[in-house]
């Protein structure tokens, strides 16, 4: 499952992913800060993992957060404290994330 990660990002740890089918070309920035609840920065990084069949990941919604509206699918890597380096595709700046 090919799912991702944003930093920087109001969220502890390295275990929260986020669908990437969520996250159309044409999304505006705007949308996509409210959405997933990012800190204020002039950039944001997009990391692309890819999780394995068999790990467990449990899902919900990202609720507000510092003044943001939230509302994306959020999910957690329960079986791992962080996410293992080999699973990690590569890493792009949001504005060139395709």
């Amino acid at each position: 499952m090919e799912l991702l990660q944003f930093e920087p990002s109001h969220l502890p740890r390295d275990r929260w992913l986020h669908r990437r089918d969520e996250l159309g070309e044409d999304t505006p920035r705007s949308t996509v800060v409210d959405q997933y609840a990012l800190p204020d920065s002039d950039s944001y990084s997009v990391r692309l993992v890819t999780v394995p069949a068999g790990e467990t990941l449990q899902m919900g919604t990202l609720g507000r957060r510092s003044g943001r509206g939230g509302g994306a699918d959020l999910l957690l890597l329960t079986s791992r404290e962080s996410i293992p380096a080999d699973w990690v595709e590569g890493t792009v700046e949001f504005g060139e994330f395709p």
